[in-house]
């Protein structure tokens, strides 16, 4: 059942960020460490700006809308099949 699932879910997240809060305030030193890869997260981000891909109907046979390369890669991968 997915409502079980969800909840289940739910609750792990809520496990793990009790733990790592808890291990924060034991060890204030994780929080800094935490902090410093969450901002190279988000320096990332805006360094590798509009390089990933996205496909906005994935199982669609239209293949207009997608990139030139992209349109091509899934033509030769058509052909091949």
């Amino acid at each position: 059942d997915r409502t079980t699932l969800h909840r289940v879910w739910r609750v792990i997240l809520a496990l793990l960020a009790s733990a790592v809060a808890v291990a924060c305030f034991f060890a204030p030193v994780l929080l800094v460490v935490i902090g410093v890869l969450l901002l190279l997260l988000v320096c990332a981000r805006f360094v590798y700006r509009r390089r990933d891909r996205y496909i906005p109907n994935l199982y669609s046979r239209d293949i207009a809308v997608y990139e030139d390369d992209y349109q091509a890669f899934v033509r030769r991968t058509m052909s091949d099949l």
